[in-house]
């Protein structure tokens, strides 16, 4: 009989266990709904954005039929040309700057856990040769955090003044504080 109650015990506080890591998981998905973040505003609502499976092999570096426009050397200079894991299709939300900010306010109001938040290299240029429609046009960039070398990194893509597509790379502690006004993009999953 004791071990009965005991193996009940043991049950009852293992669910109750998976039901607070599942109210947590779900408060910090809550916390980047729009009207519960002052810094992003979730754009794509409701829309079916799914970055296809990737292999993990193809690095921003190596893309250069792609970023015609620019591609930024310090992909190799900051030794950030190293092929990632494999992925399955992902579902992924594009949201748009309404409150200046640093990268790292903006990533971190979505979720204080930023490997939840970073694509591979791969899944950034199949989202870029998908999606380009969810890219911020006019000049401005499209934000896309990675981690590579055990630091996060923020790929911006955006489309010149002839159209054509250009990449940058910065870190994420980057201090530059993004301005509202030009409605930058980012993408996260």
């Amino acid at each position: 009989m004791c071990l009965l109650i005991w193996i009940i015990g043991i049950l009852l506080i293992s669910a109750l266990v998976w039901w607070m890591y599942s109210v947590e998981d779900k408060a910090i998905i809550n916390e980047a709904e729009p009207e519960n973040n002052p810094i992003l505003k979730l754009i794509s609502a409701g829309q079916d954005i799914t970055i296809k499976a990737c292999d993990g092999q193809r690095t921003i570096a190596q893309a250069k039929e792609l970023f015609t426009g620019f591609l930024d050397a310090d992909f190799e200079n900051w030794n950030l040309d190293k092929p990632g894991k494999a992925t399955p299709a992902t579902k992924a939300k594009v949201y748009e700057l309404r409150q200046d900010a640093k990268f790292k306010q903006m990533f971190e109001s979505l979720n204080p856990d930023l490997d939840k938040l970073c694509l591979t290299q791969a899944q950034i240029i199949a989202f870029v040769e998908d999606h380009q429609d969810w890219l911020r046009t006019d000049g401005y960039g499209t934000f896309f955090l990675f981690k590579e070398n055990e630091e996060y990194f923020v790929a911006e893509v955006y489309f010149s003044s002839s159209d054509a597509l250009e990449v940058r790379v910065r870190s994420l502690e980057d201090d530059v504080v993004w301005n509202a006004g030009s409605r930058r993009r980012l993408v996260a999953w």
